[in-house]
């Protein structure tokens, strides 16, 4: 048999990264498409690309037809009947038809009239409740400005103005297709667990309860050359229960493992949702829909919008020279502060008594002004952020960790200037240490993967106020301070 082709030269198309089989066959046996139950049953990828999801479909409906022993002319109606795909792009498309002629061509039941159409989907609805099984792997396009496409996208609910991520519209568009007892299985970007913009699919969760399993891949990259952090989620129209079951993919072992069987009130905290064991979710509750005093703040550092000019080595020592930390890296420069202790603008006539900074600064004059200043003066930051509080004591610590061996801490004293890191405001009652003790701790670290912000090489991102709500939450605890739950 010839090999089936999919074109990996054109792994992104229209949003499409085509998934490889090793994790269709997987999602195809979750959903449980497999063995004679399937016969009679209908199936489609309405992003079907080159026919990935198809290919497998196919195969394995051939499987159950021949171990049912129907003749070629029954296989034939059925394949044309129980197998569907949609696909925009055209040169996807006729490959698609392609690989799909490709797996009959053993059985001699060419020619077959496939059910697959080369179309928008997303203006189709000739498949509206009729569908057993929806199984696939939808675009993941960021879409700008919704309000200039077409008109596919005005009946669908899942999606906002503004700005929103087209594989949500698809999810609206599989469970539309579904049948009375029709399954639905995606793999899909992790965003729509914590975004703004998914933030109606997971109401629609919460309201029709039909969610079975959602699989994590975490870190791992199933999509060669993208770069992307996954989940699968399966859906079954006839379940209608709260709970679900949470798993961990293993990349050794190609395989689930489950983790928790949880309700959908244990994840859904404050409009997003968060996945782990019971008693991670319980913390995670506290820290996140509890009020504590705030005995921390913690702020982003200088944004001056182009970091190299005013953060290195070669800047002349003078009075606007401060010693800054590189939080991320932990190494210290001289910086060029143009403010005064008041975090006030200094003056260009200022600058100029300074002759040999004044100098340096005219031979970066042509690259500072090419920034968006909004209006500011050409040798000024390209934000406010952190300039009021040089003059201050701090703690910095990076944003980006693997656990808590990661992070990155420092005390900064009065004088000293922080960037591309967080620093941490501390009031009299709690010290330097009390801070350091409960950031590196196994705890912080859980904190920060449940949130799933993923980055490359195992690594974690969170936000200044993460950090803050978890310091305010763990000091009021090591103190005993009574929490105030927010309604």
């Amino acid at each position: 048999m010839k090999e089936i082709h999919f074109n990996q030269e054109r792994k992104k198309k229209e949003g499409q990264v085509y998934t490889p089989t090793k994790m269709v066959n997987r999602m195809l046996d979750w959903s449980g498409y497999f063995g004679q139950p399937i016969l009679n049953k209908h199936i489609i990828d309405n992003s079907c690309g080159e026919g990935a999801f198809l290919v497998q479909a196919v195969k394995r409906y051939l499987a159950a037809a021949i171990g049912k022993d129907l003749n070629k002319s029954t296989i034939r109606r059925h394949l044309a009947k129980y197998i569907h795909g949609i696909e925009k792009d055209a040169m996807a498309y006729q490959q698609c038809i392609e690989n799909l002629n490709q797996v009959i061509l053993p059985y001699d039941l060419y020619p077959i009239h496939w059910d697959v159409r080369h179309a928008d989907a997303l203006t189709t609805n000739d498949y509206d409740g009729q569908m057993d099984y929806v199984i696939g792997n939808p675009p993941y396009v960021r879409i700008q400005n919704c309000n200039r496409l077409d008109n596919s996208f005005q009946n669908y609910t899942f999606i906002t103005g503004g700005s929103f991520d087209l594989y949500l519209a698809f999810f609206e568009l599989g469970f539309r297709m579904l049948s009375p007892k029709g399954k639905l299985c995606y793999i899909t970007p992790v965003s729509w667990i914590y975004s703004k913009a998914g933030s109606i699919l997971r109401n629609y969760i919460l309201k029709e309860k039909s969610l079975v399993e959602l699989i994590d891949l975490q870190h791992f990259q199933v999509f060669e050359h993208i770069t992307t952090y996954t989940v699968i989620s399966r859906f079954s129209r006839e379940q209608t229960k709260d709970s679900f079951s949470y798993c961990q993919f293993n990349p050794d072992s190609y395989d689930k493992i489950a983790i928790s069987q949880l309700s959908l009130q244990d994840v859904s905290i404050n409009d997003r949702f968060y996945f782990g064991t019971h008693e991670e979710l319980e913390t995670m509750r506290l820290i996140r829909t509890s009020s504590y005093p705030n005995h921390v703040r913690v702020k982003n550092g200088f944004a001056t919008l182009h970091d190299s000019l005013f953060f290195n080595n070669n800047i002349p020592l003078s009075t606007y020279t401060i010693p800054t930390l590189k939080v991320s890296k932990g190494q210290w420069y001289k910086g060029f502060f143009p403010y005064d202790r008041n975090g006030q603008p200094v003056k260009e006539e200022e600058l100029k008594t300074c002759t040999q900074l004044y100098d340096y600064l005219q031979s970066i004059k042509q690259q500072l002004e090419k920034r968006n200043l909004r209006m500011k003066e050409w040798w000024l930051y390209g934000r406010s952020q952190a300039i009021g509080d040089v003059y201050k004591k701090r703690i910095a610590i990076n944003s980006l960790i693997r656990d808590e061996k990661d992070l990155l801490i420092h005390a900064i004293q009065p004088g000293e200037g922080v960037y591309n890191g967080f620093y941490v405001l501390y009031d009299e009652e709690i010290t330097a240490e009390d801070i350091i003790s409960m950031i590196r701790t196994a705890e912080f670290s859980t904190y920060i993967r449940l949130l799933k912000i993923y980055k490359s090489s195992g690594y974690y991102e969170f936000r200044a106020k993460d950090i803050e709500q978890y310091i305010n939450y763990s000091y009021s605890m090591k103190k005993s301070v009574p929490m105030v739950t927010n309604k």
